[in-house]
């Protein structure tokens, strides 16, 4: 799933990249606005097996998203579910959420 969404948000005009940090803890899509920028602006969470393997749910769902808005990123959380059930509505919601922080950083 992690693939089909970063196709989706290239296909939109985004540019993308995969599993960014160390160890177990990364951010499954990083967003940058050119491929020139240094820094990614935002990120996509996704509830992939990895997260499901950790049972700490204090750092899924809080130190984990907290750690990399601190760092500036907008963080969106991307349910596997949700995709495959409803990937307009989702895909609506995260161009809502992307465009305009995309225009706050120029």
């Amino acid at each position: 799933m992690v693939y089909e969404i970063e196709q989706w948000l290239q296909a939109n005009g985004f540019i993308t990249k995969i599993n960014i940090g160390q160890s177990h803890f990364k951010c499954h899509i990083g967003i940058k606005k050119n491929l020139t920028d240094k820094l990614f602006f935002a990120g996509i969470l996704i509830d992939d097996s990895v997260h499901y393997q950790n049972n700490d749910v204090l750092e899924q769902y809080l130190f984990k998203p907290e750690i990399l808005k601190n760092s500036g990123w907008k963080i969106i959380q991307v349910l596997t579910k949700d995709w495959y059930e409803n990937k307009e509505k989702i895909s609506e919601n995260l161009l809502k959420q992307l465009h305009p922080l995309e225009k706050k950083i120029d």
